[in-house]
């Protein structure tokens, strides 16, 4: 039982009943006194029941699961079962593992993920000892390059007689921690009417509502806009409730409140805020040139590469310089996501790392750009959304980058749609549900007869908006709903619509655990670019399992460079 007291307890009990009240709560002396509207107190509580409920159903969850390992060891097929029981239950998931107490052997779903979930320190270090005050543990935010900033929970496994065998570990985005069904619209992309904070009493910011500030310390700073009360970050700290009015960049007043609960092992703060208001639409092109996407990135790679970084940022900050009045966004970052020069962002942006920065279906568009310079540079797509007073759509925007050497690269981006296209989260969990189905079916009747069902027109796999294949690690099409006929190819040096080598992606995102990514398909008929989301998982050691949703269709205007 968790032990306060009765100074704390006073406390709360008077600034939850000022609060509920909707009047006055007194702060530092720094701080003004904040008259609270009821209805933001309500949305308080009503994240917290969502914090809670979540907390209460991961942790029977993971108890339960680890019941039913407590007998089976960790070659037994029935492992895979339970193992993607626990997972199916969480559309939030990055993965599931089994690890035994000497860390030697275990099992996970998907299978990459085990690897990807167990290197951190905070995971290898885990023993007995550590589950002797709490059944259930929250790690994190760890970082990952897969998958950028998780949080692990996770609770042990013992054996029938009482001995312990090892801990069952569930590792979620951010986001996975608010219950969606009680507080809908924190998931992916944050189109919530109001702000979301959740950080650990030591400071750690484990969600909030701008993604490049999950894993570092509160402060005064770290709230987008930024607070402007001395001492705010601190006082926040050390008052387990509270309110506060603070100015936005945009000089506009918000109120916060918080409160404070339980999650595993940790005491957290849940922060709410009203938000600043909607946004202003941006002025789309008539028609998107995507050659001029490219012709830019290219100018501007060629300049960088004869001058040098520190000259090339002088000329993109010229108001008459040589990249000055274009149609299209300029920018440069470091390789490990730290902003250089951009030109869609504010001025204080340089050094700020924005590789978890995610966009609105929940995909990292620098780590992506990261990975395309890897491999020489290309186009990478991203959904920004844009909150409007009537319904939330998205810019989708197109970006061309060029590694300038292996510490940075520059690039250029437009908007590509001449109009704002609505998002529709449901996609991602129509594809993840597919291929759980299909994972459930391959492990029920093997390898053979789900490539064979994948295969069989009007099969169950097969529907008008959904398409699923597998593909070997070598790069061969193993099965395909749309088109069988393409079975026993090699599709591995196969390029997209954006000139990216997007089979042999496919396969490296399947060795780091699978997970999402775009995939544009070119339709030369109707010169369009036909934009899907594919959600990736990893079958055994040598093939994987895809599943397809179209987002939306791209017009091709003059283009001649990338195909």
């Amino acid at each position: 039982m968790i032990r306060r007291s009765i100074f704390f307890v006073a406390l709360i009990f008077l600034l939850v009943v000022c609060a509920a009240c909707g009047g006055c709560v007194f702060l530092s002396p720094e701080i003004k006194q904040t008259d609270v509207p009821p209805e933001l107190n309500a949305n308080l509580s009503d994240f917290r029941i969502s914090v809670d409920a979540r907390a209460a159903e991961m942790e029977g969850a993971l108890l339960t699961t680890a019941g039913s390992l407590s007998t089976i060891a960790c070659g037994d097929p029935d492992l895979n079962d339970v193992l993607r029981d626990l997972y199916t239950k969480f559309p939030a998931s990055i993965g599931v593992c089994y690890v035994d107490k000497d860390i030697g052997a275990g099992r996970s779903v998907p299978l990459g993920s085990l690897y990807s979930l167990i290197k951190d320190s905070h995971l290898r270090n885990i023993s007995a000892d550590s589950f002797s005050e709490k059944n259930m543990l929250m790690l994190g935010p760890i970082y990952t390059p897969e998958y950028g900033e998780i949080i692990a929970f996770v609770a042990p496994v013992y054996s029938p007689e009482g001995n312990y065998r090892g801990y069952i570990c569930n590792a979620l985005d951010p986001s996975g921690i608010v219950n969606e069904d009680l507080c809908p619209g924190t998931r992916y992309y944050s189109d919530s009417g109001y702000l979301f904070w959740i950080v650990r009493n030591d400071g750690t910011i484990i969600y909030a509502p701008d993604n490049d500030f999950i894993g570092q310390k509160l402060s005064d700073d770290s709230f987008y806009p930024e607070l402007s009360l001395k001492g705010a970050g601190d006082h926040i700290l050390s008052a387990p409730e509270g309110a506060m009015q603070y100015h936005s960049a945009t000089g506009r007043e918000r109120i916060m409140v918080w409160t404070t609960t339980f999650v595993g092992d940790k005491e957290i703060r849940l922060l709410l805020a009203i938000p600043e208001g909607y946004d202003t639409a941006p002025l789309l092109p008539r028609n998107p040139n995507i050659d001029e996407i490219h012709d830019a990135a290219v100018s501007l790679f060629q300049y960088a590469s004869g001058h040098g970084q520190k000259q090339t940022i002088a000329e993109l900050q010229k108001s008459n310089g040589t990249f000055y009045g274009k149609d299209v966004s300029y920018f440069a970052y470091t390789m490990d996501g730290i902003i250089i020069y951009d030109s869609d962002e504010q001025d204080t942006a340089a050094g700020r790392n924005v590789l978890n920065t995610r966009d609105a279906y929940g995909l990292r568009p620098v780590a992506t750009q990261i990975l395309r310079c890897m491999q020489g540079g290309g186009y990478v797509s991203a959904y920004r959304l844009i909150h409007l007073p009537e319904v939330d759509q998205t810019v989708l925007y197109l970006s061309y980058v060029i590694p300038v050497n292996e510490e940075w690269y520059v690039g250029a981006r437009m908007p590509v749609m001449s109009s704002l296209v609505p998002v529709n989260s449901e996609k991602r969990e129509e594809i993840l549900q597919m291929t759980h189905n299909l994972t459930s079916y391959t492990l029920i009747h093997g390898k053979d007869a789900a490539l064979a069902e994948i295969n069989l027109p009007e099969g169950r796999f097969f529907t008008e908006n959904i398409s699923v294949s597998a593909l070997g690690y070598d790069g061969i099409i193993l099965a395909d709903s749309v088109h069988p006929e393409m079975t026993g190819e090699d599709a591995f040096y196969y390029t997209d619509a954006s000139g990216s080598s997007s089979m042999r992606e496919v396969v490296m995102q399947a060795k780091l655990g699978g997970g999402y990514m775009y995939f544009g398909i070119h339709d030369a008929e109707k010169e369009e670019i036909l934009l899907c989301l594919i959600f990736i998982e990893p079958m055994e050691d040598d093939w994987c399992i895809c599943s397809a949703i179209a987002l939306d269709r791209i017009p091709i205007y003059n283009s001649s460079n990338i195909f």
